[in-house]
């Protein structure tokens, strides 16, 4: 897995992944769990991708209540296609 990019094919791949906080999919969930809109935000992480033996996803607080620290994690065998809260191994 060597997968190296052209900057321009990274900034249009961060450019779609931005755009996605405003699909009408993360809208309607925003609004039926009573996040506001208006405080939406998104963080773009980029890192050099390795082959795993285990792979996991973990919530560093809870989205219902920012003051509260989560404590929900996943975790699986293989790598993290498919890794999220929805998946088998949610904790």
């Amino acid at each position: 897995m060597n997968w190296i990019l052209a900057t321009e094919d990274i900034l249009k791949c961060i450019r779609l992944f931005r755009a996605s906080l405003w699909s009408d999919a993360a809208l309607l969930y925003r609004r039926e769990t009573g996040w506001d809109v208006e405080k939406s935000a998104m963080a773009v992480v980029i890192q050099e991708s390795l082959a795993g033996e285990r792979s996991g996803v973990v919530f560093t607080r809870n989205p219902n209540d920012e003051s509260q620290a989560a404590d929900r994690s996943t975790r699986r065998a293989g790598d993290c296609e498919g890794q999220s809260p929805g998946n088998s191994g949610t904790r």
